[in-house]
C-alpha cells in the first residue's frame, strides 16, 4: 500500500499516472459503500426529506449540472439548500453579493439560502443525495469536488484534462484540508495534489478525516 507523503500541495509538478488496481477496487469500494449507506440511512433520508418540505416551499431535491471524468456532464443532487427561485443567480444577488460570488464562488452569509438549509450546510448532510451519483458513476466517494463548466474549468488553465481524468468526489483533500476557509486559488492546487498523489492510504486517511471535519465544521458554511 503507497503511503502518502508530506509533499506540499504547493510544491510539486502535478501529472497523472493510470493505476489501473486501484482504479478497479476504488470503483468497487464505491459501489458497495453508497449501496450500503443508502439502506442504513434510507430513515435519516425520509425524515430530511419531510423537514425540507415542511420550512420552505420548493422540491424536496436541488440537482445542477457539474463537468464530470472525460469532461462528460452530469446532474449532482442535494437537498435543497436556497429558497425556490426560478431566476438565476445573478439576478437573486445583490451587484456586490454577486462580485464577492465570482472571486472564489461562494458567498459567507448567502441570502438565498433558508434556515433550515444553513444547518443542512453546516453538518454537510445537504451532500447525502450524492451517494446516488457514486451509485451510478458519476462520482466517487474520494475525489476532487465536483466543478461547473462555467466560472470553473478554466480556472484550472493548462491542468483542465489533468482535473478530468478522474471522477469527482462527494469528500476529498480539500475537504478535509481546508474547505472554504481557502482560496480558490489553494482549492485548485489541492485537487491537483490529491490526483498527483492519490493512493489508497491516502484516501482511508481522507476517509476518516472527513468525520472530523464534519463534527468541527471547519470550513463549513
Amino acid at each position: 500500500m503507497k503511503k502518502e507523503d508530506n509533499t506540499s500541495p504547493l510544491e510539486i509538478e502535478y501529472s497523472y499516472k493510470k493505476q489501473p488496481v486501484y482504479d478497479f477496487f476504488k470503483r468497487f469500494c464505491d459501489i458497495f459503500v453508497s449501496l450500503f449507506s443508502l439502506i442504513l440511512l434510507s430513515p435519516v433520508f425520509l425524515v430530511l426529506m419531510i423537514l425540507v418540505k415542511a420550512t420552505s416551499e420548493g422540491p424536496i431535491f436541488f440537482k445542477h449540472r457539474r463537468v464530470g471524468k472525460g469532461g462528460v456532464d452530469f446532474y449532482v443532487y442535494k437537498f435543497r439548500t436556497m429558497k425556490h427561485d426560478s431566476r438565476s443567480i445573478a439576478e437573486t444577488l445583490t451587484k456586490e453579493e454577486f462580485e464577492e460570488y465570482l472571486v472564489d464562488l461562494k458567498l459567507k452569509e448567502d441570502p438565498r439560502v433558508t434556515k433550515f438549509g444553513r444547518l443542512l450546510r453546516k453538518s454537510s448532510l445537504d451532500e447525502l443525495p450524492q451517494l446516488f451519483n457514486i451509485l451510478k458513476g458519476d462520482m466517487s466517494l474520494i475525489g476532487p469536488r465536483p466543478i461547473l463548466r462555467e466560472y470553473e474549468l478554466e480556472r484550472f488553465g493548462k491542468y483542465q484534462d489533468l482535473l478530468l481524468k478522474v471522477r469527482p468526489g462527494l469528500t476529498g483533500y480539500w475537504g478535509t484540508h481546508g474547505r472554504n476557509d481557502t482560496t480558490y486559488e489553494e482549492r485548485i492546487k489541492m485537487e491537483l495534489y490529491y490526483i498527483t498523489k492519490r493512493s489508497f492510504w491516502m484516501d482511508t486517511k481522507i476517509f476518516f478525516l472527513t468525520f472530523k471535519a464534519i463534527f468541527t465544521k471547519k470550513g463549513a458554511i
